[in-house]
């Protein structure tokens, strides 16, 4: 054999040891891609699915949060209607409430209007805050505090008093008037406002 048949036979020989590794290294290459693109799609549909499990904890924290905001706007307008069947609107009284379902605290805001003295102003407020008291304490609330504010027509707090759980439930209501249960109430306070005459 011709040395060029040589030279021939041995680029031939190159040139299919390149294509057979050049094949080798596309189909490697094919296969690289492959995996990659597979784990990329399980990445992305695993960051779906972590977005979606997060979206769906949020919802449910909104929903809860918007059906707790509902339960406590219930909560308050419930004590609302109790307070306004005992303490009487039409005798001047403009009756606020509030609840807090974190400490289960309702907190009465009570505008007992203009009276004509000091004395009255006291006598008015006391009997509010038993009335409110009452309502709240014997119906189906169940609090843990209630506090009520009695004010003035020009919005300044005259009388506060508040009641506790532990202290309310030892009470006898049907025995209590408005000054004897001023004297049971945990907290009292009438303003120096009302001490002048």
């Amino acid at each position: 054999m011709s040395q060029g048949m040589k030279k021939t036979i041995s680029i031939i020989v190159a040139l299919l040891i390149c294509i057979s590794v050049g094949g080798l290294l596309i189909v490697g290459a094919n296969a690289i891609n492959s995996a990659e693109t597979a784990a990329n799609q399980k990445y992305t549909n695993h960051q779906k699915a972590s977005l979606d499990a997060t979206a769906q904890v949020q919802a449910a924290a909104t929903d809860q949060s918007a059906i707790d905001q509902n339960n406590a706007t219930e909560t308050a307008l419930t004590a609302q209607l109790n307070a306004d069947q005992y303490v009487y609107n039409g005798l001047g009284h403009s009756i606020q409430v509030s609840y807090n379902a974190a400490t289960n605290t309702y907190l009465f805001t009570d505008n007992i209007g203009k009276q004509p003295n000091n004395a009255t102003y006291i006598h008015v407020g006391k009997q509010a805050i038993f009335n409110i008291e009452l309502s709240t304490w014997s119906g189906n609330l169940h609090p843990d505090t209630v506090t009520a504010h009695i004010i003035g027509p020009s919005g300044a707090t005259l009388l506060t008093a508040t009641l506790q759980k532990a202290t309310a439930i030892r009470l006898n209501w049907g025995s209590l008037d408005p000054d004897s249960a001023w004297n049971t109430y945990n907290s009292t306070t009438i303003s120096s406002i009302l001490s002048s005459n």
